[in-house]
Parts: structure tokens; C-alpha cells; sequence
């Protein structure tokens, strides 16, 4: 295994219960660093319910875990936000309040900032908690800041410097959350559209991305969903989420964000495909790509408990579901020549609210699978999967 290090600040906030995960880890040119919240060292929620203090002590914690690899939230790439909007928070106000914490933390007011997608939840793990951000920093080996350049789709919204709607760092092209606002309401075309023409402008194209993720707003049909899902995603084959988010306004109908690789010049990165034997699939579609291999890095789509037929696995217990979505996992990543402790970045959803015992028990399940020191995590309360009986999910990034 390629050589890691890993980040846990003296004094930085923890878990209820010690796991394996660490708050980032660094491999190579690139830092994953796991959702993080504004706790105490001992798991204790801090500013409870309020937001903007919340997103100030998030960016500094994602700068703090930065900074023990000798990088800063300047190098970041990619920000992902959950936030609770359960009352009723404005987006545009949210996305603001997190562009000034990030010249705060240093980025300045220049294009030079990280993509956003931001996750409107109706809670998260735990009462009182309002936001939970995940990064992606690129720097370069020996610590040098690494050249980047940004771009916006054609008819996409304003963003506040120095939040961009897609980067280019290197072979890497970041795509940030593109909605369906002000195109069809009965589907998200507009959505993939605008992330096509957001890479298009960096030299990359759809056929270029290794991950996709699509969050559906409010009740979006399952045939909506099928639909759009045949038409812009099968035919890319990369690793793909598909997860709703209740909050989102119903006029975005789907909000896109995407991970591209490409050749520095343009030219396209060989990559290879990853299915399971035998494959599990979404009810009434066909088995879709598991992982995609890029080089040394491995995408995996988010695993769910769902047979060949569209079946729910093990209904009604969520232990046993989140042990199906490793294993899927372990099964992967063994096509790939690689292990569980190759992973670098877990996301898991789990059907929960905000209550302790909820993140604690999924949180300890998925630690035992891993050995000490593992990659960071991020765990995500839903109310719903868009499949029902499904309750988790989890979405994986290893490299060798």
C-alpha cells in the first residue's frame, strides 16, 4: 500500500465512542478529510442551533486537519455541506455564509476556491447540530500549492468568491451541485446540462467522470428518477449516488455534482469497471456500474441492501443491512487488487434522526470493520433512501 499519513489534532473533537477513523488522511497529492461538526473532545454538541457559528468552527476545523499535513483550506477542492434546514434556511444565504468563511480561513476573494454542494437535510446525527462539511484538498508532494483553474456553466447562478461551479486541478475536474432550476420541472436534464458544459470549459467531458451523485428533491417520482437515470447516467458508467434530499427546493427537481479525470492535455485516462457477481439493483431498472479504477484511485457507488430483482436485503434491520453494504465493499475493492484499509474517504447514510444511540450504533458497526489507523468518515442521518424498506447506504473512495 502506497504511504499514508493521517490527522487527529490535539484537542480536536471526537466521538461518543472511539473509532477507528481518523479525521483525514493523505495519500499521494490528495488529503480526504471526514465530515466534521462543531463538538467537544468529548462528542459533545457546541453552539447548538446556531448556523453561522456552526459554519465558522467547521471551515476552522477543516483547516486545522489541513494543516497537520502541511497543507491549509486554500488547497481545498471540494466541499460537500450537509445542513439541517428543518424551520426553513435560506440557500443562497447559507452558501454565502460559507464563501466568507472561507476567505476567513485564508482562500481570499479570488477564483481560486473550492466547488461547494450543499445538502438540504431535515436533520442531522445529532440535536442541535446544523451543518456537516467533507473536503477534498489536492497538494502537491513536496507542498507546493498546485496551479488550478475554474469555470461556470452557461445560465448557472452566481456564486460569492471564492466558491467556484467546477475545478481543475491537474487531471482532476471538480464539478460543484448544478440544479434543474428554471428548466422542466418533470426532470433534471437542465441539471446534467449545465455539469456537461461545467466540464466541457475545464477540457473534460461527461465520458470523463468516475463519480457522479444526484440528490433528489421532495417527493421526485421513482419513474422521474429511472428516467433520468437511464438517459444521462447509464451511458457514462462511473461510480454513481442516487440519494434524496428532502429540503431541496422542488424546483431544482435534482442537484448533480461530479468527479472527472482526464488526461492534463485533454486526452482520456484509461479506467476500468467494477460490478458485482451477482449484481443488485434499484427496482425496476437494470444492474448498474459498482466501481469505476482511475489509476491508483477507486470509486465505488453507494452500496444498498437490494438484491438481483430490486429486493430489499434483510428488511427492517440496519445492522445487517450496513454489514451487506461493506461486504459489497470488501467484495469490490477485492476486484481491484485492493482491501478495506485501502479506503481513504466512507460516506454512510443510515434511516435515523437526530438521536445519539442512532449514530453511535452505526457509527461503531462500520469502525469494526477497519483497522486502526483507517481514512475518514462521514455518517448521515436520512429520512428516507427513495426505496422503501432500504435503511443504509454507503459510497466508498480507496486508493492503492
Amino acid at each position: 500500500m502506497r504511504s499514508r499519513t493521517y490527522s487527529w489534532p490535539e484537542g480536536h473533537w471526537d466521538w461518543y465512542r472511539h473509532l477507528a477513523f481518523k479525521h483525514g488522511v493523505r495519500t499521494g497529492r490528495f488529503v480526504h478529510v471526514g465530515g466534521q461538526v462543531d463538538k467537544t473532545s468529548r462528542g459533545e454538541p457546541l453552539h447548538r442551533d446556531d448556523l453561522p457559528a456552526q459554519i465558522r468552527v467547521v471551515v476552522k476545523h477543516i483547516d486545522t486537519v489541513l494543516r497537520g499535513f502541511g497543507a491549509t483550506f486554500a488547497d481545498t477542492v471540494k466541499l460537500t455541506a450537509f445542513y439541517a434546514a428543518a424551520g426553513g434556511v435560506d440557500e443562497a444565504w447559507f452558501v454565502a455564509a460559507v464563501a466568507e468563511a472561507c476567505r476567513a480561513a485564508g482562500v481570499g476573494t479570488a477564483r481560486s476556491g473550492p466547488v461547494l454542494v450543499p445538502v438540504p437535510l431535515p436533520w442531522l446525527a445529532l440535536p442541535g447540530m446544523r451543518v456537516e462539511i467533507e473536503a477534498v484538498a489536492m497538494v502537491d508532494e513536496d507542498g507546493e500549492r498546485l496551479d488550478r483553474e475554474s469555470a461556470s456553466p452557461d445560465g448557472g447562478p452566481a456564486l460569492p468568491a471564492p466558491l467556484n461551479h467546477a475545478l481543475r486541478c491537474g487531471g482532476h475536474v471538480f464539478v460543484g451541485g448544478q440544479s434543474a432550476a428554471g428548466g422542466d420541472p418533470e426532470t433534471g436534464a437542465l441539471a446534467h446540462e449545465r455539469l456537461a458544459d461545467a466540464l466541457g470549459r475545464l477540457g473534460a467531458a461527461p465520458s470523463d467522470l468516475v463519480r457522479l451523485a444526484a440528490w433528489y428533491a421532495g417527493e421526485v417520482p421513482a419513474e422521474v428518477r429511472a428516467a433520468d437515470y437511464e438517459r444521462h447516467v447509464a451511458p457514462l458508467e462511473c461510480a454513481f449516488a442516487e440519494l434524496p434530499a428532502p429540503r431541496l427546493a422542488p424546483e431544482h427537481v435534482v442537484r448533480v455534482d461530479g468527479w472527472a479525470v482526464c488526461g492534463e492535455t485533454g486526452s482520456a485516462v484509461e479506467r476500468r469497471v467494477l460490478r458485482l457477481d451477482p449484481p443488485w439493483r434499484r427496482p425496476g431498472r437494470a444492474a448498474h456500474v459498482d466501481g469505476v479504477c482511475s489509476g491508483d484511485i477507486v470509486f465505488l457507488s453507494s452500496q444498498l441492501p437490494l438484491d438481483g430483482d430490486g429486493n430489499v436485503v434483510h428488511r427492517g434491520d440496519l445492522n445487517a443491512q450496513t454489514r451487506l453494504c461493506i461486504e459489497r465493499t470488501r467484495a469490490l475493492l477485492a476486484a481491484a487488487g485492493l482491501g478495506l484499509d485501502h479506503m481513504v474517504k466512507q460516506t454512510s447514510y443510515f434511516l435515523g434522526d437526530a438521536d445519539p444511540k442512532d449514530i453511535v450504533a452505526n457509527q461503531t458497526l462500520r469502525s469494526s470493520f477497519y483497522r486502526e489507523p483507517a481514512g475518514a468518515s462521514t455518517g448521515v442521518p436520512l429520512a428516507d433512501f427513495g426505496v422503501g424498506g432500504v435503511l443504509a447506504a454507503i459510497d466508498t473512495i480507496a486508493m492503492a
